[in-house]
């Protein structure tokens, strides 16, 4: 993941398209959509119309996702209910932004869930339970975490 660009927040990937489409090397903004999970044909309908944003919070975020995702080494079953949340969450612009936040990854909340499940073993089963809200206040809570 982010293997010439490194890693970037929504803003920092947004001008870095513009300067590269700006220099007309569509060779490096391929790359760099494909590092980060976006679409190389929204950045050229982007350019095509005018619009001011290339990349956007909810784009970045949801690309991010995508980026890990693949990447992640969390089981399936975990994967689609983790992310499935991640990326309901990414639409909202209260929330998008922090999944472009540099150093945290879902994959926290997987080892968060796990320990929760061994500490709720009894009888030799362990379990996570719980409602979407808290799966959601424990993506958020991850991600407050590396802001301080």
């Amino acid at each position: 993941m982010f293997e010439k660009f490194g890693e970037m927040d929504y803003q920092e990937l947004d001008t870095l398209a513009h300067n590269l489409w700006n220099e007309g090397d569509k060779e490096s903004l391929q790359t760099l959509c494909k590092e980060n999970g976006l679409e190389y044909s929204d950045i050229e309908d982007a350019a095509a119309d005018g619009v001011t944003m290339f990349i956007t919070p909810t784009m970045a975020a949801l690309g991010r996702l995508k980026v890990e995702r693949e990447e992640s080494k969390m089981p399936e079953h975990a994967k689609v209910v983790i992310f499935g949340m991640a990326e309901t969450m990414a639409a909202d612009p209260a929330h998008s932004t922090m999944f472009t936040m540099k150093g945290k990854r879902l994959e926290t909340v997987w080892k968060t869930m796990e320990d929760m499940a061994r500490k709720n073993r009894s009888g030799g089963s362990g379990c996570v339970c719980g409602t979407d809200r808290d799966l959601s206040k424990m993506i958020v809570e991850n991600y407050k975490e590396a802001k301080k």
